[in-house]
């Protein structure tokens, strides 16, 4: 998939037998994961790779109305997933 037509911040819609939705935020991981979704067999927020988050299921996807916007979805998404990675790391003490 040409991942440069998808706009930061563009919110997915997995239609597979266990829906789901994620928002791509464009390659944050070392990996070149960009998708921060919830993960609802683990139980926590995680940043993956658009291919393992589709699973190979087809993808509805909703942009935004503007760049803005879009960088600024992606920007909470990932603010979100830092403070949740906080919380687990001290939980686990």
């Amino acid at each position: 998939m040409n991942f440069s037509r998808i706009p930061v911040g563009t919110k997915l819609y997995v239609l597979g037998p266990w829906p789901h939705e994620g928002l791509y935020v464009g390659p944050q991981g070392d990996g070149g994961e960009d998708v921060h979704h919830a993960d609802r067999v683990r139980g926590v927020v995680r940043l993956s790779r658009f291919e393992d988050f589709a699973g190979g299921w087809r993808v509805e996807v909703e942009g935004p109305a503007t760049g803005e916007e879009g960088e600024a979805r992606a920007q909470r998404g990932m603010e979100h997933a830092d403070a949740h990675d906080r919380r687990e790391t001290v939980s686990r003490s």
